[in-house]
């Protein structure tokens, strides 16, 4: 056997010959005589020297110092360094304790080389800085990546390459451990969460006109037809567009409080008769437009037979905020002394910025009316109708422009243009003989002058009657004009043309048989 002190010149030689730098010295604190470092040895081997046990240990990557048995000749391998393992490090006689210098792999910094705390790793290398270290005891029987905090020793089981919660669930590190919670919309202990239900919830999460949808972690509302709202909050809307009280010619002057109460209450601003309406919510709305009806005289039928509104019905998408403006067309004049009466002015609704989306037009004004006649009932198409026993309606959108040399009813007025006044309106003569024409929704919608006892067209580009014995009735507003009405007995102006650009159409020529017209808004479904 050889000596001890064979053994210790043998390893101090070595120490020299691998010696790479000052901090690699085998020093008084890495070889250390009658020790041992127990509970830490994964390999043993049988070898003849010493020297051999240091080469074996050096080409071992899971190395970190060895004790060597002199009688024995055993080479025992440690994969911790005393440094690590400080209470395990104990005396014996036997043994030459020696920590390995060269190329040792850091405790923690491989996967092999897992440490079991954080603490450890800061006690075996010293100077190490905060950072992602492997880790055995986080999860059994996995080795993890994690965070260790060096000023603390604590891991940051958080940070672990393996989730510690579930995928659902906040991770909180704390000194020493960590907890998990399941994230709102979950229930469970945080390492198992399951989705809640929100739809089935015994106090509902969403109105009741709404539909509850429920998704992972989550849930949404949404409005069911004909409401609007957030799903948390829904309201039907259903606005009447009325002519507020006003008759004539003239539109009326002021809200008032019609629409107290009403769905579009605070939503409407007046100007020159007609109404601007600010829309409240973006969607798609169902609007219904009805034209007024024409006059009627002292004849006994022409009540019966009076020129009948239109009524066009479309859905639109409207912006929130955005201005629709609204006439709503008011009846012919009734002339309760003589024969003829004004025609029926047009309802009208429109964009800013003069773009039509829907216009139901006015009946025409009769003239001792015996029967019904088509052509004094509002078309469906945008062409005003030639009056029965009378003249052409307009077209494009434009005023009827026909005009007669006797005592004949005015032009109703379309969207662009005005509908012409009778040749006999303000003739050479001075007398206002004859019906004037209605104004164009763009130049106001004002109803035509009647020469006579007051049959003057509806608001809404109606046109006057001649108002005497033998004169002719008004023609209808509307997108384009009815045409003048001749001084011809059982004669009328006729219906003014129609126009409906949006979908779902039903469009009806003959709907209104007295009175006057209206605009109803109903709210459909929210803009996806």
């Amino acid at each position: 056997m050889a000596p001890l002190w064979l053994f210790s010149s043998t390893l101090a030689m070595f120490c020299q010959i691998i010696k790479l730098t000052e901090a690699l010295q085998c020093g008084s604190e890495g070889s250390i005589s009658g020790w041992m470092l127990q509970k830490h040895i994964y390999k043993t081997i049988h070898v003849d020297k010493g020297i051999n046990c240091v080469q074996i240990c050096q080409n071992d990557n899971r190395c970190q110092s060895l004790n060597f048995a002199m009688r024995l000749r055993i080479c025992e391998l440690n994969d911790r360094t005393k440094e690590a393992r400080p209470e395990d490090f104990v005396h014996n006689p036997d043994r030459y304790y020696f920590k390995r210098y060269i190329k040792r792999v850091p405790l923690g910094s491989t996967m092999d080389m897992a440490a079991v705390s954080c603490k450890e790793i800061k006690a075996s290398e010293k100077q190490v800085v905060s950072g992602k270290y492997w880790l055995s005891t986080i999860k059994p029987n996995m080795t993890l990546l994690a965070h260790c905090d060096m000023n603390t020793g604590d891991v940051d089981e958080c940070t672990a390459s393996s989730p510690m919660c579930h995928g659902n669930a906040f991770c909180n590190n704390t000194l020493g451990s960590y907890n998990c919670t399941c994230k709102p919309g979950y229930y469970g202990d945080g390492k198992s969460c399951k989705d809640v239900d929100e739809c089935t919830a015994s106090s509902p999460m969403c109105h009741e006109n709404a539909f509850c949808n429920n998704t992972l972690g989550s849930y949404n509302c949404t409005c069911k037809p004909r409401y609007y709202g957030d799903g948390k909050t829904c309201k039907a809307f259903v606005a009447v567009f009325t002519n507020l009280g006003a008759s004539g010619r003239f539109g009326p002057t002021s809200i008032g409080s019609h629409y107290r109460g009403k769905d579009h209450d605070g939503q409407v601003t007046m100007a020159s008769g007609i109404q601007n309406w600010t829309v409240p919510s973006s969607g798609e709305y169902q609007v219904e437009a009805i034209g007024a009806s024409g006059g009627y005289d002292t004849y006994p039928y022409s009540q019966q037979y009076r020129g009948r509104g239109a009524r066009m019905i479309g859905t639109f998408g409207l912006i929130k905020g955005e201005i629709i403006q609204i006439l709503v067309g008011q009846e012919g004049g009734i002339n309760t002394v003589s024969y003829a009466s004004g025609g029926g002015g047009g309802s009208f609704v429109v964009r800013r910025a003069a773009i039509p989306l829907i216009i139901a037009a006015g009946g025409g004004g009769v003239e001792t009316a015996t029967g019904r006649h088509s052509q004094c009932d509002a078309s469906t198409s945008t062409t005003g109708n030639t009056g029965y026993k009378s003249l052409a309606g307009g077209s494009a959108g434009n005023g009827a422009q026909a005009f007669y040399s006797g005592l004949a009813g005015g032009g109703g007025g379309g969207f662009y243009s005005s509908g012409r006044s009778s040749q006999s309106f303000g003739g050479s003569s001075g007398h206002f003989r004859g019906g004037e024409g209605g104004k164009g929704f763009l130049q106001g919608g004002v109803g035509g002058r009647a020469y006579q006892y007051n049959p003057h067209g509806g608001f809404g580009g109606g046109a006057g009657a001649y108002g005497n014995n033998g004169g002719g009735g008004g023609g209808a507003g509307g997108y384009s004009g009815g045409g003048s009405g001749k001084a011809i007995s059982h004669s009328c102006g006729g219906g003014g043309g129609s126009y409906n650009v949006g979908k779902y159409q039903h469009n009806h020529c003959c709907y209104n048989t007295a009175g006057h017209g209206k605009v109803i808004i109903t709210f459909l479904k929210s803009l996806q």
